[in-house]
This record gives C-alpha cells, sequence and structure tokens, in this order.
C-alpha cells in the first residue's frame, strides 16, 4: 500500500514538472474523472475550452471528486461550470458528514500543506496535489468559506482555468 502511495506521487508530480499546457475541453475532462457517476454538473452556456496541463488536471479533478464521493452522506457532488471572458470557472460543492468537521486553523492549510487522515481531521493528500496541479497550470483555485463549511456542512472549491488567448 505504500509503494502505491508513492508510485501515485511519483506519477502526480512527474505530471505536474513535464507536461506542457494544451487546450481541452473541461467539462468532458470532469466526465470522465466522474469514476462512481457522483458528479450533478450545471452548465452556463459555452464553449469550455481551457489551455492547463490537462493530465495533471484530470488528476486533480478525480481526486476532487473521489473525496466528494467519499466525504458526502449523498455521495453526490455540484459541479457548477460558467464560461467567463478570459477563464473558465468551476464551483465543485457537496455536502458533508457531520463527523468530518474540522478546526478553522486546519480547514485554512487544506490544499495548502501535506496533511494525511493519520491526523484525525479527514483530510488527505489528493487536496494538496489537486492544489497543486491547478496552481502549475497558471490556475487559481481557493476553498470556500469555513463559515458554510461549519454551519451549512457544506464543502466547496472554487476553481479558474484560463483560456488560451
Amino acid at each position: 500500500k505504500v509503494a502505491s502511495f508513492y508510485k501515485k506521487t511519483s506519477t502526480i508530480y512527474k505530471d505536474i514538472a513535464e507536461n506542457t499546457p494544451e487546450e481541452f475541453d473541461v467539462v468532458q475532462l470532469i466526465r470522465d474523472s466522474d469514476f462512481n457517476n457522483c458528479v450533478n454538473l450545471i452548465l452556463s452556456e459555452g464553449p469550455f475550452q481551457v489551455y492547463a496541463k490537462k493530465p495533471s488536471i484530470k488528476q486533480a479533478f478525480a481526486d476532487l471528486i473521489q473525496n466528494a464521493f467519499q466525504y458526502s452522506p449523498d455521495k453526490k457532488c455540484q459541479v457548477y461550470v460558467t464560461d467567463k471572458l478570459s477563464y473558465v470557472n468551476i464551483e465543485l460543492q457537496n455536502s458533508i458528514n457531520q463527523g468530518i468537521l474540522i478546526s478553522k486553523e486546519k480547514y485554512k492549510e487544506l490544499g495548502k500543506t501535506w496533511l494525511t487522515k493519520e491526523t484525525g481531521d479527514g483530510a488527505s493528500s489528493g487536496l494538496y496535489w489537486a492544489f497543486q496541479a491547478v496552481i502549475d497550470s497558471l490556475g487559481q483555485i481557493e476553498l470556500g468559506k469555513y463559515e458554510d463549511f461549519l454551519n451549512k456542512s457544506c464543502f466547496r472549491i472554487e476553481i479558474k482555468l484560463r483560456k488560451k488567448l
């Protein structure tokens, strides 16, 4: 199991470091990353072509969707995709189990530092790699408000991926 983890980490790091950006349909990539058929896509008018490192972004969405499936009581994830002038905005949102709640300090670190399940806070390295992949593709990624997480039991991530101009 440990060897599998290091193999995945090595592959992800190699993809982030070596791949070059390309233009692709991010909605199709999200569909291809939904291995558990748990995503409900809500789309504005497209097209949804982005310019990013496709293998890295695909792994990022696979990890984010898998986390939503794993930690959501209804095993569902809402993904809102909106076409903007110079970027495509993607918002992932899912309900969370009440037992998953973490402190505000730990929440602020999600995606920024390497947290593992062994810390007892429900975080995993997949979220960290998702953040790294988006940032490496010159995108933006941020967590939703902690208050929504705490009071509405809602986990939200917003991603902005640029278009080829």
